[in-house]
């Protein structure tokens, strides 16, 4: 038996650790939980007892008592903990007759396994097969034994042990001998769409504001379009269009989303939907209304991306659209008025009416964006937005799949955007996942799996677990709303725009405006907050919140050394003071030889300040001189205070400062550390 030992911390607060099983494990793994109070005395009396206790996702419960012994806790991991895969959310309580001590969490992480004839799970409920059942029931009613056969398989259905799902099979076959269309139809259900009985788990991978132009390598190309994976080569290519949208510039993109490959500039119109056949090695291009090959299909070199040819279809509709089905060797074309379905010889097989953005309940607009097919099934993505107050808002991200032989929509799912101007444009399939490309004000990245048996976890919300931050990262990149962590001291040490040394949790938090917030809490409680700027996309300094440290250290006034012709005035000698990680800097200095600062050219005024009372970013104040100068005054992140741009009253013009001038200085700021 496999004996794993894990630390779990009674004080609240902590990232509770992960024990990965596999499904239906038992007996093959005993825990030896060692409790822990990272905070204050913690002590078990003795007599008290140890129970494990969680909640599967199924929303059942479980309860074992465990072995204490001192602070240890030993547990075997049973049968009934891993019965369904996922997380398993669990906790150790600590009792002590009706008195609750201690509790402290942990995850077991259950990896999904296929059933096994004898596995022994607990119940859960299927009440899609239970009310398709009763129905095929109802339907035949003249057939007593098919009634009967049905009435079993919802018994069946409703239990969902392992050998009742292989019961429920075996009377479905029994069913189509006697009532078969009813038969056919629940065997459809069972095997119905690749949506399965939940939608795809949408997982964000990457955000980086305004990151487009940056790809494109060009000011007057910054909005994404189209866009599609080349297989053959294992990159994304991507249209980035003008604001006229009638010239684009393709991007090949390695699968890190900032390497660029090659860039080709073309005519392709809103480029607003790309699609490789595997079959011919081309690229087609759902041009759009606008720029020279308008209302046209067309087609580019897989290899090179020069335009080969354009298709008119027949018709001057302007095409959105386009995706090709390789398992059934189809193309799919979305225009203003229809869904046309072609096969590999654009020979034209299907035609429906387009009203698919009308499936959309609410008062948004919605807006086909893009097209992919998935396992022979054809996919539109679309979104719904909002003008508010003049400024777009996306109010959701759809995925609908399209039925060929009828036209309809066959199932829908629904996502929440990440951020109010987050616009999906495409989707790149590799394999069982689909990346959802949005680039509007934030290059972003999606997973979207579709694979049912492949999700590994749920989708995380923004206040869920906290993911490690790399070793080496940069607080500057971290853009994607969530929650982060380093762990301790020597971790931190290597992130770069950190505002402190120790251990930290940091929350990135989308606000409107298309702002982001960033707020970290230290290990010793300290609160710090900064905003990434709209305007220049740039982050602001670092501003301290709250701080747990009610007497920090106070240096007290340190008097600095000048060198080169400068000195101190006596009555106000330069110095400087630290209080916790806020930096005064006070005095009056003056040059003893020569007048300065008449220019834009920063002169030093014989001060380099001490490693640790430098700031963060460069602070600029306002200088006064004895005779009623101004002056620029800088005190720089290497330490140097220098002084420029000297006014004298009633000029215009920089003027310089006579030598033996007192200059006053008075900062306030943040030090670096």
């Amino acid at each position: 038996m496999l004996e794993q030992t894990i630390y779990l911390d009674v004080v609240p607060g902590g990232l509770p650790p992960i024990v990965n099983v596999s499904q239906f494990d038992e007996g093959s793994r005993t825990l030896h939980i060692n409790l822990y109070a990272s905070s204050g005395e913690f002590e078990i009396p003795a007599g008290s007892t140890a129970k494990v206790q969680g909640t599967k996702r199924d929303k059942k419960g479980f309860s074992y008592s465990a072995e204490l012994s001192g602070t240890e806790v030993v547990c075997d991991v049973t049968q009934n903990m891993t019965a369904i895969a996922g997380r398993v959310y669990c906790e150790v309580v600590i009792e002590n007759g009706e008195d609750v001590l201690a509790t402290a969490n942990f995850i077991l992480m259950v990896k999904q396994a296929a059933f096994g004839t004898d596995t022994d799970i607990s119940d859960s409920d299927l009440p899609d097969f239970y009310e398709l059942a009763k129905q095929i029931a109802k339907d035949a009613q003249d057939a007593q034994d098919a009634a009967e056969a049905a009435e079993q398989a919802a018994e069946n259905a409703a239990q969902f042990t392992p050998e009742g799902y292989q019961q429920m099979q075996s009377d479905v076959e029994t069913l189509k001998t006697t009532v078969s269309s009813q038969g056919e139809q629940l065997e459809e259900e069972i095997t119905k769409n690749i949506f399965g009985f939940g939608k795809p788990v949408k997982k964000d991978i990457y955000r980086k504001r305004l990151a487009i132009q940056t790809l494109s390598g060009d000011s007057g190309y910054t909005t994404l379009q189209g866009g599609c994976y080349l297989p053959t080569k294992q990159h994304f290519l991507m249209a980035i269009v003008n604001s006229d949208n009638n010239s684009c510039i393709l991007v090949e993109l390695e699968k890190d989303y900032e390497t660029v490959v090659k860039r080709v500039t073309l005519d392709l119109g809103h480029a607003n939907d790309l699609t490789y056949n595997p079959d011919d090695g081309k690229i087609y291009v759902a041009t759009g209304s606008t720029g020279t090959n308008a209302n046209k299909i067309a087609v580019l070199n897989g290899s090179t991306f020069a335009l080969e040819n354009t298709l008119d279809l027949g018709n001057s509709r302007a095409k959105w659209l386009i995706s090709y089905d390789d398992v059934n060797n189809r193309y799919y074309v979305l225009d203003t008025d229809y869904l046309t379905i072609y096969n590999s010889n654009w020979g034209q097989l299907k035609q429906y009416e387009n009203v698919y953005k009308d499936q959309y309940a609410g008062e948004c607009e919605m807006n086909a964006q893009s097209s992919f097919c998935y396992n022979g099934k054809f996919i539109a993505l679309y979104f719904a937005r909002e003008i508010v107050s003049a400024s777009q808002r996306i109010s959701a991200i759809y995925l609908q799949m399209i039925d060929y032989d009828t036209g309809a929509v066959s199932t829908i799912a629904q996502y929440s955007p990440r951020g109010n101007s987050d616009e999906p444009e495409f989707v790149g399939l590799i394999g069982d996942i689909g990346y959802m490309f949005g680039g509007q004000t934030y290059f972003s990245v999606s997973e979207i799996y579709f694979d049912q048996e492949k999700i590994y976890d749920f989708p995380k919300s923004i206040f869920g677990i906290a993911q490690l931050i790399d070793s080496n990262g940069d607080l500057n990149e971290y853009q994607m709303p969530g929650i982060y962590y380093s762990p301790n001291t020597d971790y931190t040490t290597g992130i770069e725009n950190a505002p402190v040394t120790n251990g930290f949790t940091l929350y990135v938090i989308p606000v409107s405006g298309n702002v982001i917030v960033q707020q970290l809490i230290n290990s010793a409680g300290d609160f710090y907050k900064r905003v990434l700027s709209a305007n220049t996309n740039n982050w602001l300094d670092w501003e301290i919140m709250e701080s747990s440290n009610t007497d920090p250290a106070d240096t007290g006034w340190v008097t600095l050394s000048l060198t080169g012709n400068y000195e101190s005035v006596a009555a106000h000698p330069m110095q400087v003071k630290k209080v916790g990680n806020l930096v005064e800097l006070s005095g009056a200095v003056r040059n003893t030889a020569n007048q300065i600062a008449g220019s834009t050219t920063e002169t030093t005024l014989g001060v380099t300040l001490a490693a640790q009372y430098r700031p963060s970013k460069m602070v600029v104040i306002e200088g006064t001189t004895s005779d009623d100068q101004v002056c620029q005054i800088r005190v720089n992140t290497n330490g140097r205070v220098t002084a420029s741009r000297a006014i004298a009253p009633g000029t215009s013009g920089y003027t310089s400062i006579p030598a033996n001038t007192p200059i006053f200085i008075h900062a306030m700021y943040f030090a670096t550390t």
